[in-house]
């Protein structure tokens, strides 16, 4: 239903359009700008919106009619949702605005944000020609409102103000809102003042009837769901093929749940990431295979520099995997992401729209493409600029809404070259795949990947040891000696200009080379670690005993003479080797040393002494090193107490053996430093 307001005496009649403005040299007018071009914009003014805790415009959605293929933009406000014709982009039609809910009976302030009728946060989604808009202004419920009613509007003098077309209640305010089309429900999600889903997980409602919203059923067992994207599965996954599933950005986690089955909803998985702070918000590729994610609040609590961009390979939904994280050129907050076919549009804040080409994401690379600047004050990490945009439009027309700025309607055309990111110095390990890349923007480029060998660059042509050399992702298939210290660089042609790249260095980190050496005592042995460029260690004695990690461990094994291989699994940021050595014991009575016989220093730095307290006695010593050599023997007199000279030995763990003239032997570990 349509009723004209009176708030509208104040409109101006002819509102402030910008006839289409390409990107010529970095500026679409006041714009920073790169293979984007603007074909219209509308102010805050134009759309009625008021300003609430800095806030006149969040988030942004679309509708295409059916019947008549015009587009229209959904564009969410502080105080309710505006209706804007974009079928010709150049000249859009500010149609008019459902208010918010609570906007008539105003509630009471809740908070600096939240009062009466008006919210920061609003968003809104589609399904079969109906908007569901929710709000975090509290009982606010979800609004429906037939699209429909925009139909034979024209040009209107004044915009219209219009009225919801239902209502559900089940619910009393909500962050967002998930539809998934093909299904008919829609997942109301980080929802409050709701008799059920009161964790703000996925609230379930079903639309099949879309005037009349019904609750079907909740899943909350991950706690708070931010946003998800629910799709009938159509990847790799053959578990899961046909089914509903939905990608949830919970906080600290990607989850993932079947909700194919409202009556017994199921968690997946659920992973998170090293310097999590806040999982907002992600979406699927196309085939279903990848995930990519953002993460609002990783730079605003200096986890990162730059904006990053999150890949998952949930080829398995049981087993999702983060394959790489992107970096961005700008520091500011990223926001909404989608893709549509190759190409991710990005809203970042204060940098603005953001395009990427994801077609080489299976390899863990994102591409920026071009980029239109909302906000062009700053990049600085601050909620201004971008807060999201809407690239399903058939007619390639990009809605992108901006907190302060407006409405700008832009169209990516991908015309430019120009250089995103060099090749940095970069390290990989032996035996294993490294990548080096030279990001460049623009349309049908040719490149060459080429190295030093100490006569200039060359052209690689060695497809033994390389992949992708026409590509701007460089792989070496297996990092080998004769690599290490190499330098790479790129050069990228559109036909006409010729880039040539930085150079970058290979730095090639070994696996470690596990290796020891062992004393056996009866049925104690003393290992010692000779391993080279290891940091972490696991034995295996050969017993069925527990396992150790020191790095140098004695043993006791059974008091039988018995033969065990030992294992000595060394690793380091590379991976792990393993080594394994056969030792056979002889289990015989040897006394320990006696509480009357002292060997001291012990730890000793040059020499070491004897006492047994029987008087003179003459004693026999002989010690041996790690591999069981003799390295000092001789005889000392415990009664004079003579000194014996160490000075020869190398520091490390030793056995000293001695015998007194009756025959009797102990042995004990001699430690020198």
């Amino acid at each position: 239903m349509i009723r004209l307001t009176a708030l509208v005496l104040f409109y101006f009649l002819s509102a402030n359009l910008m006839a289409q403005t390409p990107c010529v040299d970095g500026m679409a007018g006041d714009y920073p700008c790169q293979n984007v071009t603007l074909l219209g914009h509308l102010s805050t003014d134009d759309l009625l919106a008021e300003l609430e805790g800095g806030i006149y415009l969040n988030d942004i959605w679309g509708w295409t009619d059916p019947d008549t293929n015009k587009e229209y933009a959904i564009v969410g406000m502080a105080n309710g949702t505006s209706f804007v014709d974009i079928t010709d982009p150049t000249d859009p039609i500010m149609l008019g605005m459902l208010p918010e809910h609570n906007s008539i009976e105003s509630s009471q302030a809740n908070s600096s944000r939240l009062k009466g009728g008006n919210s920061v946060w609003r968003d809104m989604k589609v399904y079969k020609n109906h908007a569901y808009i929710v709000s975090e202004d509290p009982g606010h419920g979800m609004q429906v409102f037939d699209l429909t009613d925009l139909r034979d509007l024209g040009s209107p003098d004044v915009p219209y103000t219009f009225t919801e077309a239902g209502h559900y209640d089940g619910i009393g305010d909500a962050h967002n809102i998930v539809i998934n089309e093909e299904t008919g429900f829609a997942y109301v999600v980080g929802a409050r003042g709701a008799s059920t889903c009161g964790s703000g997980g996925l609230h379930i409602v079903n639309i099949q009837d879309p005037k009349n919203p019904v609750y079907e059923a909740c899943f909350d067992n991950d706690g708070y769901t931010h946003d998800a994207q629910c799709v009938v599965y159509n990847g790799p996954d053959t578990n899961y093929v046909g089914k509903e599933i939905c990608f949830n950005s919970n906080e600290e986690s990607v989850t993932i749940v079947d909700v194919d089955d409202k009556t017994e909803l199921t968690m997946i998985a659920t992973v998170s990431y090293e310097g999590v702070k806040y999982t907002h918000q992600g979406w699927l590729t196309e085939d279903h295979r990848y995930f990519i994610s953002n993460d609002e609040l990783d730079e605003i609590n200096n986890v990162t520099s730059t904006t990053k961009t999150f890949i998952w390979d949930v080829q398995d939904l049981d087993n999702p995997v983060l394959i790489e994280v992107y970096d961005h050129r700008t520091g500011s907050i990223d926001h909404n992401l989608y893709i549509v076919d190759d190409m991710m549009y990005q809203s970042n804040y204060t940098a603005g729209l953001r395009v990427f080409d994801v077609s080489q994401v299976d390899k863990g690379f994102i591409r920026e493409a071009g980029y239109f600047d909302t906000y062009p004050t700053n990049d600085n990490v601050s909620w201004l600029g971008s807060w999201s945009n809407y690239p399903f439009f058939e007619s390639g027309t990009i809605a992108v809404s901006d907190i302060t700025n407006g409405l700008f309607l832009l169209a990516v055309d991908y015309s430019s070259t120009y250089i995103v990111h060099q090749p940095e110095d970069f390290e990989g390990c032996e035996e294993e795949e490294i990548h080096v890349w030279f990001e460049v923007a623009g349309d049908g480029l040719n490149y060459q990947w080429q190295y030093d060998l100490g006569s200039g660059f060359v052209d690689i042509d060695n497809e033994v040891q390389y992949s992708n050399i026409n590509s701007n992702v460089l792989i070496i298939n297996e990092g080998h000696v004769d690599q290490n210290g190499l330098n790479f660089r790129c050069v990228a042609t559109d036909g006409e200009v010729e880039y040539v790249s930085e150079s970058a260095v290979l730095t090639l980190n070994n696996k470690p080379t596990p290796a020891f050496e062992f004393i056996v005592t009866n049925n104690n042995v003393v290992f010692s670690n000779t391993s080279v460029e290891a940091d972490t260690y696991e034995w295996d004695f050969g017993d069925g005993s527990s396992k150790s990690t020191f790095s140098s461990p004695s043993h006791s094994y059974p008091l039988t003479s018995d033969s065990y291989t030992v294992v000595l699994t060394a690793g380091n940021g590379c991976g792990t080797r393993s080594i394994e050595k056969g030792i056979s014991l002889v289990v015989t009575h040897v006394e320990s040393t006696p509480a009357s016989m002292v060997i001291y220093p012990n730890p000793t730095h040059s020499f070491i002494q004897i006492r047994t307290g029987k008087g003179d006695e003459w004693l026999r010593y002989t010690v041996l090193n790690a591999c069981g050599q003799v390295v000092l023997y001789g005889k000392t007199n415990s009664g004079e107490g003579q000194a014996i000279d160490a000075s020869s030995l190398f520091a490390g763990i030793y056995l000293i053996e001695i015998e007194d003239n009756k025959g009797n032997k102990v042995r004990e570990k001699l430690l020198v430093k």
